[in-house]
């Protein structure tokens, strides 16, 4: 009975700890990197309609406005 007592004590601690430090450290660029590329063709064709991307200050001025990646 103790052993189950122990047991549970340190599930609730340890599932405590991987809570707080999920939810104190949340990314600051969600949308970065490799992220970037997979999701521009929805801002490019419902928001620019550009879906080819012929104009590509749109990609800067996202780059700019966000801080989301480096290099393109």
């Amino acid at each position: 009975m103790k052993k189950k007592r122990v047991s549970l004590i340190v599930v609730i601690f340890l599932s405590a700890i991987i809570v707080y430090f999920n939810f104190s450290f949340l990314p600051i660029n969600a949308l970065s990197w490799d992220v970037f590329g997979y999701y521009l063709y929805l801002p490019a064709t419902f928001i620019y309609h550009d879906l080819g991307l012929k104009d590509v200050s749109i990609i800067h001025e996202i780059i700019e406005k966000y801080n989301n990646t480096t290099t393109f």
